[in-house]
């Protein structure tokens, strides 16, 4: 893994910002093409998603970047403590894909059961989370 403690903070943005157009770019064909919404998740503060996702949640792409937290924001507070139970546990400790049932949160409050496909990838030698988000029961 990089060794992004040796980097300041503003020198770890930057590259954290790189990072995020350089996988816009290069998932570009799974961001368009996949029926689901998808992201890519590095920390809160740097993460990028398709436009099916955004839609999904009822907000712009822009939005969902810009946003402090995706667990206060899209996650209904009943299923906060199995994300983050489930993340910690599978992905964080583990570092294996995860499969995960919660309920989500659209940006007016409203909610609906998801599906999460969570898969651990590297870019610049650092691990971050694909996901792949499904309305469950969506035909």
């Amino acid at each position: 893994m990089t060794q992004t403690h040796e980097l300041t903070p503003e020198q770890e943005r930057a590259l954290h910002e790189r990072w995020i157009a350089e996988i816009e770019a290069e998932w570009a064909p799974l961001f368009e093409a996949c029926p689901d919404g998808v992201y890519v998740y590095i920390d809160d503060e740097h993460k990028t998603c398709n436009r099916r996702l955004a839609e999904m949640l009822g907000m712009s792409v822009e939005h969902f970047k810009r946003m402090e937290s995706y667990l206060d924001e899209c996650v209904d507070p009943e299923s906060i403590d199995l994300v983050v139970h489930t993340y910690m546990k599978h992905f964080a400790e583990e570092t294996r894909p995860i499969k995960m049932e919660y309920v989500a949160r659209r940006s007016d409050g409203s909610t609906f059961p998801a599906t999460l496909y969570q898969i651990p990838i590297a870019h610049g030698g650092s691990l971050m989370a694909l996901g792949i988000i499904s309305e469950s029961g969506r035909s």
